[in-house]
């Protein structure tokens, strides 16, 4: 099961590289992470295993699903980085800067 864990966790791995937009991250999270995911499916199968091998397999899949938590959490934070640059530079460019205006009415007491 040893070898299952670290190819499951390097298949994500090179799925979450192959994202091109968040919906695609969002996919390979449910992929792995969702309630019927990949990885999620090992961690229930831990239970079937002897008591003496839960420990260290247990930590593995620990690792593993940490691991991509945090890869799949800096490929959203990239993606969205991306998206609002690509919106600020489009409002910028699409937009004209307006300066201060002159007043032509004046102050009466």
């Amino acid at each position: 099961m040893r070898a299952e864990v670290e190819r499951v966790r390097e298949e994500a791995l090179a799925d979450l590289a192959r994202c091109s937009d968040l919906r695609a991250v969002e996919d390979v999270r449910v992929r792995y992470l969702g309630r019927k995911g990949r990885l999620t499916e090992l961690v229930r199968r831990l239970g079937q295993l002897p008591p003496e091998a839960r420990p260290e397999l247990g930590a593995l899949l620990n690792a593993a699903k940490r691991t991509l938590e945090e890869r799949i959490e800096a490929a959203r934070d990239e993606f969205r980085r991306a998206e609002l640059s690509r919106r600020l530079e489009r409002s910028a460019s699409t937009s004209p800067c307006r300066g201060r205006g002159r007043h032509s009415a004046t102050f009466i007491p």
